[in-house]
C-alpha cells in the first residue's frame, strides 16, 4: 500500500507545472555556475582556492555546484516534502482517507516516499544544466577539462541524496505535527543559515 500511495504522489507531482518550475530552476542553477566558471561573464568569476587553475567541470568544481544547489534546494524540498502531508488538512480530507482500510504508517510513510522521489528527480537537473554548459559556445574553451561523468554521479548520491533524505525527513515530520506550512519555511530558512553560518 506505501508503494501505491507513494505513487500517487509522484504522479500527481509530475503533473504540476511546479515540478518542472522547480527542475528549470536547478538546471538554470548548474548552468550559471559553470557559464561563470568557463568565463561567459567578464564580471563574474568562480573560485574554488587555486588560483583560477581549476577546470570548470573538474571534480572539486561539480563537488562545490552540488553543494552550493543543494543548499539552494533546501527550500524547493521544504515546499515538495511539507505540502505532500500538508494538502489534505488545507483541503480537509485527512480524515477521509482514514476511512478507508489504509494504516497512519501507509498512509504517511506513502505520501513521504513519494514526495522524496518528487525531490530525487529534481536534482539531476543541475548535472545536466552543467553538462549542457560545458559545450556551449560562448564559454572559454581552455576551461575545460576531461569530462569525467562519475564526477556528478558521486556528489549526488554522497551529499545530495543523505541530505535531501535528511532535510525531507525533518520538513514532512514538522508539516505533519504542526498542520501548517509556515513553520516548515521557517524552518527550511533557519537550516539553510545554518549551513552556511557551518560552512564558514
Amino acid at each position: 500500500m506505501i508503494l501505491r500511495i507513494a505513487a500517487f504522489e509522484l504522479r500527481k507531482r509530475l503533473r504540476m507545472i511546479s515540478t518542472y518550475v522547480y527542475f528549470a530552476v536547478f538546471f538554470g542553477i548548474g548552468a550559471l555556475w559553470m557559464a561563470i566558471a568557463g568565463g561567459a561573464f567578464s564580471q563574474a568569476s568562480v573560485e574554488f582556492g587555486a588560483g583560477g587553475k581549476v577546470f570548470m567541470n573538474a571534480p572539486i568544481s561539480i563537488l562545490y555546484l552540488m553543494m552550493i544547489g543543494g543548499y539552494l534546494g533546501t527550500t524547493i524540498a521544504a515546499a515538495i516534502a511539507g505540502r505532500a502531508t500538508f494538502q489534505d488538512v488545507d483541503h480537509h480530507t485527512s480524515a477521509f482517507f482514514f476511512t478507508a482500510p489504509i494504516s497512519k504508517l501507509e498512509y504517511l510513510g506513502g505520501r513521504y516516499l513519494g514526495a522524496l522521489l518528487s525531490i530525487g528527480l529534481l536534482y539531476p537537473g543541475l548535472a545536466l544544466g552543467a553538462i549542457v554548459m560545458e559545450h556551449a559556445p560562448f564559454v572559454d574553451a581552455t576551461r575545460v577539462g576531461p569530462a569525467v561523468r562519475g564526477a556528478y554521479l558521486s556528489p549526488l548520491l554522497t551529499i545530495l541524496l543523505p541530505n535531501l533524505v535528511f532535510t525531507s525527513s525533518i520538513f514532512f515530520g514538522l508539516a505533519a505535527l504542526v498542520r501548517r506550512m509556515l513553520p516548515v519555511y521557517v524552518g527550511a530558512v533557519v537550516l539553510v543559515l545554518g549551513y552556511l553560518i557551518a560552512g564558514n
